[in-house]
């Protein structure tokens, strides 16, 4: 005897409309404060100093450099627990692995293809990878890329929100927001990060749909590190403080540069290493 088709239930859908707090912007002391300027300042510097290289001949194939957006990878990571929160990133990762705390110099090594490099020289820009840290490298398909990011979770039930991604204190608020929401079992969160990069795509990207103006009204409004210098200035750092952490920054990306330049290649032997894992 066949069986009547299930009649379908006339009740609404239960749905998750919790949303998480607006985030607010994070207090740091000067302490704090000093210490997100010198991860910002070495991050655009040692981008700086990967184009001089890309430049010279001495990294090759792609390389996405992530000077104007310090503020994104320094507010986020700060706020990570390294021994438990893993990390994926899209391609232009050089900023989020220095924020993690890596060695410069093993990522400048990977930037150049050296063997001491962090992926073992195979990575390149685009696959910085480290288990130890649990830092997994570059991913991110433009197609996914998109206005009003935040958004796009909502038919899903995902909550998102939209930041600040040139003022590192918002960075780090909005990281804290979303870190409570998920370790609390409330499911993932979208934050979108509305920053601005001041160089093409990449290094072989000339940039020519914006002018040199809109990139000058950008650095000169809204510069992630110049608007924590100021924060720092209000707090009483002297100029003469703000030189020495520039000149302890160079000094840390010139060895990294020295270190890539002058470490051996990978042997060819390792050409096929590390390429697949079997699984069963």
């Amino acid at each position: 005897m066949a069986k009547a088709p299930a009649r379908k239930s006339t009740e609404p859908a239960k749905t998750n409309r919790e949303r998480p707090e607006e985030p607010q912007r994070y207090q740091a002391s000067k302490e704090e404060l000093l210490e997100f300027y010198k991860q910002m300042l070495l991050i655009r510097r040692f981008e700086e100093k990967a184009g001089q290289l890309y430049g010279l001949g001495f990294i090759g194939g792609f390389c996405h450099l992530y000077i104007g957006q310090e503020a994104v990878a320094v507010g986020l990571q700060s706020a990570l627990d390294g021994d438990k929160d893993s990390v994926i990133t899209g391609y232009r990762d050089h900023g989020h692995m220095l924020a993690y705390g890596i060695d410069p110099k093993v990522i400048m090594a990977e930037l150049t293809g050296r063997a001491a490099g962090i992926s073992k020289g195979k990575g390149g820009s685009m696959h910085l990878f480290s288990t130890e840290k649990k830092f997994y490298g570059g991913d991110s398909d433009p197609a996914r890329q998109a206005a009003q990011l935040y958004k796009r979770g909502e038919s899903f039930r995902i909550p998102g929100i939209q930041v600040d991604g040139m003022d590192v204190l918002a960075c780090r608020g909005a990281a804290e927001e979303a870190l409570a929401w998920v370790r609390a079992g409330k499911g993932p969160i979208i934050l979108e990060m509305k920053t601005y990069r001041y160089r093409g795509h990449s290094m072989s990207d000339p940039a020519k749909y914006r002018s040199r103006e809109e990139v000058q009204s950008v650095r000169d409004k809204s510069d992630p590190i110049e608007q924590v210098k100021h924060e720092l200035e209000d707090m009483k750092v002297t100029e003469a403080e703000l030189k020495a952490i520039e000149a302890e920054i160079r000094k840390i990306v010139n060895e990294a540069a020295d270190f890539s330049e002058q470490t051996p290649e990978p042997d060819p032997s390792e050409l096929y290493t590390d390429v697949l894992v079997e699984s069963y």
